[in-house]
């Protein structure tokens, strides 16, 4: 939603400025901001949204932090005499 804000003046009303600003209580056109998710090496986002009408951030996101490494053997080889 929006209010349209007018300011008169004058004999007669003679419009001097009109403007409108978003209603902070009646957001239209909620977007879901998706999760990103965290990796070992990169920070992730939790899920959040914003209006679509005027930007403003109704759930913000969070910083998710980076995984640890979870290594897993992929290969091994048996030590000799020599190796």
């Amino acid at each position: 939603g929006y209010t349209t804000y007018t300011c008169t003046a004058g004999d007669g009303g003679t419009m001097v400025s009109n403007y409108t600003d978003p209603d902070p209580n009646n957001h239209t056109g909620l977007v879901t901001d998706n999760a990103v998710p965290a990796t070992c090496t990169a920070t992730g986002l939790t899920e959040g949204s914003h209006c679509e009408a005027c930007g403003t951030v109704l759930v913000a996101q969070q910083e998710v932090p980076a995984l640890d490494h979870d290594w897993q053997v992929t290969s091994s080889t048996n030590a000799t005499l020599t190796a």
